[in-house]
Order: structure tokens, then sequence, then C-alpha cells
């Protein structure tokens, strides 16, 4: 039996973090899901769909995360939470997150 892994994610409450979350619930390989993003109402809901969709698969651990990525204490209590709430397992980081930079014209 091949074993399940354990999947975080920054950035998952919209856009490519939200549709890798997505398509992670509906694996099979996946037992597992750590999700981590600024805006809380929105990555709850991306948890609520997770542990929906994971319900054909097979029941999923999908835990949320509101997390800043501009503070690294923020970064760290994510990994630490997630390594606690899995069994000391992270099999793959999606490092999603990221700042955006408004420029003056």
């Amino acid at each position: 039996m091949e074993p399940k892994h354990v999947v975080a994610i920054t950035g998952a409450a919209s856009g490519i973090g939200r549709a890798i979350a997505l398509e992670c619930a509906k694996s099979t390989w996946c037992s597992g899901l750590a999700l981590a993003d600024i805006n809380n109402e929105a990555l709850l809901h991306v948890q609520e769909l997770c542990e929906s969709v994971s319900k054909e698969t097979g029941s999923k651990t999908v835990s949320s995360h509101c997390v800043n990525i501009r503070y690294p204490e923020e970064i760290e209590q994510f990994l630490a939470e997630t390594l606690l709430a899995h069994r000391n397992r992270c099999s793959v980081l999606i490092n999603n997150a990221g700042k955006w930079i408004k420029r003056k014209q």
C-alpha cells in the first residue's frame, strides 16, 4: 500500500492555491491538508469545500491557519502546527502565497 501524504499550501484561499487544495482533497494519495492564507474568511470556506470534496475519496484531515507570510514567526507556527496535527509528517509544501508590491508611477 502506497503511503499517504500530507500537503501544506500557503495562499490557499483563492486562485491557484485554492485550485491546488481542491485537487488534493479529491486525490486518493493525500491523507491531510494544511491550508494557510491571510484571508481567514475565504480560507474557512475553502476548508469546508475540501472537507466536503474529500468525503468522496476517503476522509482527510483538513486544517486552516490564518498566516501573514510577512512575519517569519507566523510561518514557523503554521509549520509547527501542521507537523503536530499530522504526526510529524509534511510530504509536500506548496509556497503559493505572495506579497504584492504596488509600484509608484
